[in-house]
């Protein structure tokens, strides 16, 4: 299934499922609990988007561990946020 993200969503695929086992989240204890950062690929960009988006579909980004709307597509777990809330693109 092919998904189109609109209002300035980006599809991002989470690189590793950090407290999750399954699809149940797994809260850490509210005494260990911090802003943690992850990784992430650019799977989708929002419609309508001609060169002015900051990262392209494939970008290895960095975003805090719990930004982002959770979905599932064809069993896949999946993030849609905004552009604003990644950190930064990771370059080799």
């Amino acid at each position: 299934m092919e998904y189109k993200p609109i209002n300035g969503k980006i599809l991002v695929k989470p690189d590793e499922h950090i407290g999750m086992i399954g699809m149940i989240h797994i809260p850490e204890p509210r005494t260990t609990r911090q802003k943690k950062t992850t990784r992430g690929t650019v799977v989708n960009l929002p419609v309508g988007t001609n060169g002015d988006c900051s990262v392209k579909i494939g970008d290895h980004i960095l975003f805090n561990q719990w930004t982002g709307e959770s979905v599932v597509l064809d069993g896949e777990r999946l993030l849609l946020m905004d552009e604003e809330e990644i950190l930064g693109v990771l370059e080799d």
